[in-house]
Protein backbone atom coordinates (compact mmCIF):
# COMPACT_ATOMS: atom_id res chain seq x y z
CA UNK A 1 0.00 0.00 0.00
CA UNK A 2 3.09 2.51 0.72
CA UNK A 3 4.75 1.57 -2.13
CA UNK A 4 2.19 1.80 -4.37
CA UNK A 5 1.18 5.79 -3.34
CA UNK A 6 4.54 6.42 -3.06
CA UNK A 7 4.58 5.71 -6.78
CA UNK A 8 1.76 7.07 -7.71
CA UNK A 9 3.08 10.34 -5.90
CA UNK A 10 6.19 10.43 -8.11
CA UNK A 11 4.37 9.47 -10.96
CA UNK A 12 2.07 12.75 -10.64
CA UNK A 13 5.23 14.76 -9.86
CA UNK A 14 6.65 13.48 -13.12
CA UNK A 15 3.30 14.78 -15.01
CA UNK A 16 3.42 17.79 -13.46
CA UNK A 17 6.92 18.66 -14.82
CA UNK A 18 6.55 17.23 -18.43
CA UNK A 19 3.38 19.13 -18.90
CA UNK A 20 5.19 22.61 -18.10
CA UNK A 21 7.77 21.66 -19.95
CA UNK A 22 5.56 20.67 -23.26
CA UNK A 23 3.37 23.60 -22.38
CA UNK A 24 6.96 25.67 -23.36
CA UNK A 25 7.15 23.89 -26.66
CA UNK A 26 4.32 25.12 -27.83
CA UNK A 27 1.76 22.39 -27.19
CA UNK A 28 -1.90 22.98 -25.50
CA UNK A 29 -3.20 21.51 -22.60
CA UNK A 30 -6.79 20.16 -23.04
CA UNK A 31 -9.63 19.41 -20.61
CA UNK A 32 -9.40 15.83 -21.72
CA UNK A 33 -7.42 13.05 -19.53
CA UNK A 34 -5.49 10.01 -20.60
CA UNK A 35 -7.74 7.05 -21.32
CA UNK A 36 -5.75 4.90 -19.59
CA UNK A 37 -7.20 3.49 -16.74
CA UNK A 38 -5.55 5.01 -13.07
CA UNK A 39 -3.73 7.74 -15.08
CA UNK A 40 -5.28 11.09 -14.55
CA UNK A 41 -2.70 13.77 -16.19
CA UNK A 42 -4.54 15.72 -19.08
CA UNK A 43 -3.64 14.82 -22.46
CA UNK A 44 -1.81 17.40 -24.83
CA UNK A 45 -1.98 18.53 -28.41
CA UNK A 46 -0.42 20.48 -31.19
CA UNK A 47 -1.50 23.58 -32.46
CA UNK A 48 -1.98 22.46 -36.06
CA UNK A 49 -4.01 20.02 -33.79
CA UNK A 50 -1.87 17.15 -35.75
CA UNK A 51 -1.06 14.66 -33.02
CA UNK A 52 -2.25 14.60 -29.28
CA UNK A 53 -0.51 12.54 -26.43
CA UNK A 54 -0.37 11.60 -22.91
CA UNK A 55 3.14 13.42 -21.64
CA UNK A 56 3.48 10.17 -19.52
CA UNK A 57 1.89 6.95 -21.28
CA UNK A 58 2.83 8.10 -24.79
CA UNK A 59 6.51 9.18 -23.86
CA UNK A 60 8.68 8.51 -26.75
CA UNK A 61 11.84 7.26 -24.73
CA UNK A 62 10.40 6.34 -21.26
CA UNK A 63 6.49 5.69 -21.18
CA UNK A 64 5.53 5.78 -18.03
CA UNK A 65 2.29 3.20 -17.59
CA UNK A 66 0.08 4.49 -14.44
CA UNK A 67 -0.26 1.49 -11.67
CA UNK A 68 -2.66 -0.80 -12.36
CA UNK A 69 -4.76 -1.04 -8.71
CA UNK A 70 -5.59 2.79 -7.51
CA UNK A 71 -6.05 3.55 -4.38
CA UNK A 72 -9.72 4.00 -4.64
CA UNK A 73 -10.09 0.33 -6.11
CA UNK A 74 -8.11 -0.55 -3.23
CA UNK A 75 -10.32 0.61 -0.14
CA UNK A 76 -13.19 -1.01 -2.34
CA UNK A 77 -11.90 -4.30 -2.27
CA UNK A 78 -11.14 -3.87 1.44
CA UNK A 79 -15.00 -3.17 2.18
CA UNK A 80 -15.85 -6.10 0.04
CA UNK A 81 -13.85 -8.29 2.03
CA UNK A 82 -15.23 -6.62 5.24
CA UNK A 83 -18.80 -7.36 4.09
CA UNK A 84 -17.75 -10.93 3.35
CA UNK A 85 -16.14 -11.68 7.24
CA UNK A 86 -19.55 -9.98 8.23
CA UNK A 87 -21.89 -11.74 6.20
CA UNK A 88 -20.81 -15.62 7.46
CA UNK A 89 -22.38 -16.67 10.09
CA UNK A 90 -20.26 -18.30 13.00
CA UNK A 91 -22.20 -21.62 13.64
CA UNK A 92 -21.78 -22.64 9.77
CA UNK A 93 -19.88 -22.21 6.22
CA UNK A 94 -23.33 -22.92 4.53
CA UNK A 95 -24.05 -19.13 4.27
CA UNK A 96 -20.22 -18.28 3.18
CA UNK A 97 -20.51 -15.62 -0.26
CA UNK A 98 -19.13 -17.70 -3.32
CA UNK A 99 -16.30 -16.61 -5.76
CA UNK A 100 -19.38 -15.15 -7.68
CA UNK A 101 -20.72 -13.18 -5.20
CA UNK A 102 -17.81 -11.71 -4.04
CA UNK A 103 -17.08 -10.87 -7.65
CA UNK A 104 -20.70 -8.98 -8.31
CA UNK A 105 -20.50 -6.97 -5.04
CA UNK A 106 -16.82 -5.87 -6.09
CA UNK A 107 -18.31 -4.62 -9.03
CA UNK A 108 -21.17 -2.78 -7.95
CA UNK A 109 -19.49 -0.84 -5.39
CA UNK A 110 -16.66 0.24 -8.11
CA UNK A 111 -19.45 1.09 -10.53
CA UNK A 112 -20.63 3.46 -7.60
CA UNK A 113 -17.14 4.20 -6.96
CA UNK A 114 -16.43 5.52 -11.06
CA UNK A 115 -20.19 7.23 -11.14
CA UNK A 116 -19.09 9.69 -8.06
CA UNK A 117 -15.85 10.05 -9.65
CA UNK A 118 -16.56 10.59 -13.26
CA UNK A 119 -19.70 13.30 -12.07
CA UNK A 120 -16.81 15.41 -10.27
CA UNK A 121 -14.62 15.17 -12.88
CA UNK A 122 -17.14 16.48 -15.91
CA UNK A 123 -18.26 18.98 -12.96
CA UNK A 124 -14.80 20.28 -12.49
CA UNK A 125 -14.33 19.74 -16.40
CA UNK A 126 -17.21 22.44 -17.31
CA UNK A 127 -16.39 25.17 -14.30
CA UNK A 128 -12.82 24.84 -15.77
CA UNK A 129 -13.55 25.28 -19.27
CA UNK A 130 -15.89 28.13 -18.62
CA UNK A 131 -13.01 29.83 -16.14
CA UNK A 132 -10.47 29.30 -19.03
CA UNK A 133 -13.04 31.34 -21.38
CA UNK A 134 -13.71 33.82 -19.13
CA UNK A 135 -9.91 34.28 -17.41
CA UNK A 136 -9.00 34.63 -21.44
CA UNK A 137 -11.92 37.61 -21.61
CA UNK A 138 -10.68 39.38 -18.63
CA UNK A 139 -6.92 39.50 -19.66
CA UNK A 140 -8.04 40.92 -23.55
CA UNK A 141 -9.34 43.91 -21.06
CA UNK A 142 -6.28 44.58 -19.43
CA UNK A 143 -6.73 42.28 -16.14
CA UNK A 144 -3.86 40.58 -14.96
CA UNK A 145 -4.11 36.49 -13.04
CA UNK A 146 -2.48 36.16 -9.91
CA UNK A 147 -1.29 33.15 -7.94
CA UNK A 148 -4.46 33.33 -5.71
CA UNK A 149 -7.29 30.79 -5.59
CA UNK A 150 -10.54 31.99 -5.10
CA UNK A 151 -11.11 30.35 -1.58
CA UNK A 152 -15.16 29.68 -1.86
CA UNK A 153 -15.68 26.11 -1.63
CA UNK A 154 -17.71 25.64 -4.95
CA UNK A 155 -14.96 27.46 -6.91
CA UNK A 156 -12.57 24.59 -8.01
CA UNK A 157 -8.68 25.81 -8.44
CA UNK A 158 -9.92 29.14 -10.05
CA UNK A 159 -7.34 31.80 -10.25
CA UNK A 160 -8.25 35.45 -9.41
CA UNK A 161 -7.36 38.16 -11.65
CA UNK A 162 -7.16 41.85 -10.64
CA UNK A 163 -7.37 45.34 -12.74
CA UNK A 164 -5.47 48.49 -12.12
CA UNK A 165 -7.07 49.59 -9.43
CA UNK A 166 -6.33 46.89 -7.68
CA UNK A 167 -9.58 45.47 -7.59
CA UNK A 168 -9.65 41.04 -7.44
CA UNK A 169 -12.38 39.11 -8.89
CA UNK A 170 -13.25 35.47 -9.31
CA UNK A 171 -14.40 34.91 -12.73
CA UNK A 172 -16.94 32.14 -11.60
CA UNK A 173 -18.63 33.63 -8.38
CA UNK A 174 -17.52 37.14 -9.40
CA UNK A 175 -16.65 37.67 -5.53
CA UNK A 176 -14.14 40.18 -4.91
CA UNK A 177 -11.58 38.08 -3.22
CA UNK A 178 -12.27 39.27 0.37
CA UNK A 179 -12.06 35.47 1.21
CA UNK A 180 -8.50 34.59 0.26
CA UNK A 181 -6.29 33.45 2.78
CA UNK A 182 -3.30 36.34 2.92
CA UNK A 183 -0.01 33.99 2.48
CA UNK A 184 1.60 33.20 5.68
CA UNK A 185 4.10 35.39 7.65
CA UNK A 186 6.87 33.95 9.35
CA UNK A 187 7.13 35.87 12.54
CA UNK A 188 10.76 36.21 13.34
CA UNK A 189 11.55 35.16 17.57
CA UNK A 190 12.25 37.93 19.69
CA UNK A 191 15.76 39.17 19.64
CA UNK A 192 17.31 38.10 22.93
CA UNK A 193 17.71 41.86 25.87
CA UNK A 194 20.72 42.62 26.41
CA UNK A 195 21.34 42.32 30.55
CA UNK A 196 22.32 45.84 31.85
CA UNK A 197 25.92 46.09 33.41
CA UNK A 198 26.52 48.28 36.58
CA UNK A 199 27.53 52.13 35.66
CA UNK A 200 31.17 52.45 35.52
CA UNK A 201 33.24 55.08 34.72
CA UNK A 202 35.70 53.88 31.41
CA UNK A 203 34.90 50.46 29.91
CA UNK A 204 36.73 47.89 30.74
CA UNK A 205 38.02 44.59 28.68
CA UNK A 206 35.73 41.94 30.32
CA UNK A 207 32.33 44.44 29.24
CA UNK A 208 33.09 43.09 25.66
CA UNK A 209 33.21 39.87 25.76
CA UNK A 210 29.61 39.56 27.26
CA UNK A 211 28.20 41.10 25.42
CA UNK A 212 29.60 39.98 22.07
CA UNK A 213 28.10 36.46 23.06
CA UNK A 214 24.74 37.39 22.78
CA UNK A 215 25.17 37.49 19.09
CA UNK A 216 25.90 33.65 18.83
CA UNK A 217 22.59 32.62 20.79
CA UNK A 218 20.53 34.31 17.73
CA UNK A 219 21.90 33.15 15.41
CA UNK A 220 21.61 29.37 17.28
CA UNK A 221 18.19 30.55 17.50
CA UNK A 222 17.72 31.37 13.68
CA UNK A 223 19.77 28.15 13.01
CA UNK A 224 17.12 26.08 14.77
CA UNK A 225 14.31 27.82 13.33
CA UNK A 226 15.51 27.08 10.09
CA UNK A 227 16.49 23.67 10.66
CA UNK A 228 12.70 22.74 12.24
CA UNK A 229 11.07 24.41 8.97
CA UNK A 230 13.09 22.15 6.79
CA UNK A 231 12.05 19.14 8.88
CA UNK A 232 8.42 19.86 8.71
CA UNK A 233 8.41 20.01 5.09
CA UNK A 234 6.52 17.08 3.57
CA UNK A 235 5.99 16.17 0.46
CA UNK A 236 2.62 17.58 -0.68
CA UNK A 237 5.00 20.62 0.08
CA UNK A 238 7.37 19.55 -2.43
CA UNK A 239 4.40 18.99 -4.99
CA UNK A 240 2.40 22.61 -4.27
CA UNK A 241 5.77 24.17 -4.97
CA UNK A 242 6.32 22.67 -8.25
CA UNK A 243 2.93 23.09 -8.95
CA UNK A 244 3.62 26.79 -8.06
CA UNK A 245 6.49 27.35 -9.97
CA UNK A 246 4.93 25.98 -13.62
CA UNK A 247 1.85 28.65 -12.73
CA UNK A 248 3.91 31.51 -12.35
CA UNK A 249 6.28 30.37 -15.69
CA UNK A 250 2.81 30.09 -17.41
CA UNK A 251 1.38 33.74 -16.36
CA UNK A 252 4.62 35.37 -17.14
CA UNK A 253 4.07 33.42 -20.34
CA UNK A 254 0.29 34.51 -20.29
CA UNK A 255 1.13 38.58 -19.55
CA UNK A 256 3.62 38.33 -22.67
CA UNK A 257 0.73 37.01 -24.91
CA UNK A 258 -1.56 39.85 -23.49
CA UNK A 259 1.05 42.43 -24.90
CA UNK A 260 1.04 40.67 -28.07
CA UNK A 261 -2.43 40.59 -28.52
CA UNK A 262 -2.67 44.66 -27.85
CA UNK A 263 -0.21 45.58 -30.44
CA UNK A 264 -0.95 43.19 -32.82
CA UNK A 265 -1.82 45.11 -36.07
CA UNK A 266 -2.93 42.01 -38.31
CA UNK A 267 -6.68 40.42 -37.15
CA UNK A 268 -4.58 36.55 -37.60
CA UNK A 269 -2.32 37.55 -35.06
CA UNK A 270 -4.66 38.70 -32.81
CA UNK A 271 -6.82 35.37 -33.07
CA UNK A 272 -3.10 33.45 -32.84
CA UNK A 273 -2.65 35.45 -29.49
CA UNK A 274 -6.01 34.89 -28.05
CA UNK A 275 -5.82 31.35 -28.99
CA UNK A 276 -2.58 30.87 -26.93
CA UNK A 277 -4.53 33.06 -24.01
CA UNK A 278 -7.02 30.74 -23.57
CA UNK A 279 -4.79 27.96 -23.89
CA UNK A 280 -2.15 29.12 -20.86
CA UNK A 281 -5.34 30.17 -18.74
CA UNK A 282 -6.76 26.76 -19.26
CA UNK A 283 -3.64 25.08 -18.50
CA UNK A 284 -3.20 27.51 -15.58
CA UNK A 285 -6.86 26.30 -14.05
CA UNK A 286 -6.47 22.56 -15.25
CA UNK A 287 -2.51 22.93 -12.60
CA UNK A 288 -4.69 24.67 -9.70
CA UNK A 289 -6.76 21.36 -10.06
CA UNK A 290 -4.63 19.40 -9.85
CA UNK A 291 -2.85 20.85 -6.89
CA UNK A 292 -6.45 20.54 -5.13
Amino acid sequence: MTTTKSEEQSRQDKGIAELGTYMLKGWVLTDTLCPNQGCNIPVVRKRDRSAQMCVLCDDPDHPWLPVKRAAGEESVAAASADATTSAAPESGASNILTAEEEAEIDATLQDDLARQQTADFEQRREQGNRASKLLGQKMLQGWTLLDQLCKTPTCIGIPLVRNRRKQTLCVICEGDGAAVEPPAQVVAPPAAAAVPLPARATPTETDSPKRRKLAPASANTASSASSAAAVSKTPSQDLAAQVDATISTLVIKLEELRQLASHASLPANTREACDAIASCAGAIAALQAVRQ
